[in-house]
């Protein structure tokens, strides 16, 4: 994670900056938050983090990042899988020790440390492979006792419910819901883990990386992703600004936390590599690390950007309002490699006088024929100059005195 670290600081020392957010291709939702925010702070403006760099100087040296943090987290979950030994669990065995109930939930929001997802009776097998009680909602206990277990790095008793209890394990991975959330996530089951734990560990190294232009005191304030970004408390869906403010961190210049910083960065490692050894326990479809990657760093950059409502290319004829994600990334990053000896024509817009715009356009049959039939288009032309010049030369005899009473 530390060689990571140093590759991604970087990346955001070169080619990013941060910037006030002045543009004007907003959401109604961002037009209203922006508006409430400008009431309390006045001339202020909020900030981004915008790139600096051309997009083919930073999209490449970015996917890269992204591919080498996918094969990290690939190769140790490889290794925990090696180390891992098939357990065989009697029914009357708990399902993990009592000492997971005192492991802190804080890196999953206020809502889960105040309110632990996990219960006693979690810890017997029936309780996962029996029939939900009536009076429980089984998709949000479910996935909420499982996000908790991968925040404690629960491994063993995870591969177990996932040999025992593979359907309801799988259910709970992805549940949707029809929310409003900044972060464009509508799932928020136990998978949702991977977005979340990359935008926090993202975030962090931002913060770290630009601790003088943007401290995290000033991050809470002024940052868009942090201030305009929405939680939900029904669906303990908490945002990234809530986490950190949930881990208890002293307001203040982040650069007298690096130690803290580096813990929490780390354990965002080891969850994620838990997260790949469960999704490979479940015989479910391979995690892309490289586009989740992608689209948690690229959720912080031109965050205000994205039009969350009128979202395509064919609103404004702007490729603003394109989401900007891994896919995007991935086929900027093709596009900018190209071989050595390729050079790239430039070709020159000739200007166009705007009275002739609306000059009817010209059939391309014709422009490639044109050589051809000039000759026998002046030979046509000269006829009919000569008729009508022996035309004109004809003297009328309409008002000859012979023709008059």
């Amino acid at each position: 994670m530390e060689t990571l670290q140093g590759s991604l600081d970087s990346i955001l020392q070169r080619h990013f900056w941060i910037v006030p957010a002045r543009t004007n291709r907003h959401d109604q939702r961002y037009k209203r938050s922006y508006q409430s925010w400008k009431d309390k702070h006045g001339d202020r403006e909020p900030v981004i983090l915008a790139p600096k760099t051309s997009r083919a100087e930073w999209t490449s040296e970015v996917h890269m990042g992204a591919t080498a943090f996918a094969r990290s987290i690939e190769q140790r979950a490889t290794d925990l899988n090696k180390h891992r030994g098939r357990t065989s669990r009697t029914p009357q065995e708990k399902l993990f020790s009592d000492d997971v109930f005192g492991l802190p939930l804080d890196i999953l929001g206020p809502y889960s440390s105040h309110d632990s997802p996990l219960k006693p009776a979690m810890q017997r097998t029936s309780y996962w492979t029996g029939s939900p009680q009536k009076s429980q909602d089984p998709r949000r206990t479910y996935y909420r006792a499982i996000r908790a277990l991968l925040a404690c790095e629960q491994t063993e008793p995870l591969c177990y419910l996932a040999e025992c209890a593979s359907t309801r394990i799988k259910a709970a991975a992805d549940v949707q819901v029809d929310i409003l959330c900044s972060s464009r996530r509508s799932n928020i089951g136990w998978l949702s883990m991977i977005d979340e734990m990359l935008e926090l560990a993202l975030s962090l190294v931002m913060l770290k990386s630009f601790s003088e232009s943007l401290p995290l005191a000033a991050a809470h304030e002024t940052w868009v992703p942090f201030v305009f970004a929405l939680s939900d408390a029904t669906h303990s869906n908490t945002t990234t600004a809530e986490k950190l403010q949930s881990m208890s961190y002293d307001r203040g210049d982040i650069r007298t936390m690096e130690k803290g910083v580096d813990d929490v960065l780390n354990r965002c490692h080891r969850i994620l590599v838990v997260t790949q050894v469960l999704v490979s326990a479940c015989g479910m479809p391979p995690v892309n690390w490289v586009q989740c990657f992608a689209d948690a760093f690229l959720h912080f950059v031109g965050f205000e950007c994205w039009n969350r409502e009128r979202e395509g290319q064919s609103y404004l004829g702007c490729n603003l309002n394109v989401r900007k994600d891994g896919a995007w990334l991935q086929k900027m990053s093709r596009s900018a490699a190209k071989p050595e000896g390729e050079v790239t024509e430039m070709k020159q817009n000739k200007s166009k006088d705007p009275l002739l715009l609306r000059e009817p356009r010209r059939d391309a049959d014709l422009e490639i024929h044109a050589d051809a039939e000039e000759s026998d288009v002046l030979e046509e032309l000269d006829i009919l100059e000569a008729q009508e010049i022996a035309y004109g030369l004809k003297r009328s005899t309409k008002y000859h005195k012979t023709h008059l009473k």
